[in-house]
């Protein structure tokens, strides 16, 4: 399996995308998160997930990293 790395722009676009995304970086960043803090906490929840981690490598796939 391909390494996972964590990019800020991937995960920007990925919430963009994905409506689960967008709720938990919301949610984080009205506990009192910033939203960069919200976007990597996102991304450690997106690792528990196989088809979750499958929709984040296209976007870094694409070049949009």
């Amino acid at each position: 399996m391909k390494e996972i790395v964590y990019y800020l722009k991937s995960m920007e676009k990925f919430m963009e995308e994905d409506a689960y995304i967008r709720f938990v970086v919301k949610d984080l960043m009205r506990r009192g998160h910033t939203r960069e803090k919200a976007l990597e906490i996102a991304f450690n929840t997106v690792l528990d997930d196989h088809l979750m981690v499958e929709r984040y490598q296209k976007i870094n796939d694409k070049g949009e990293a």
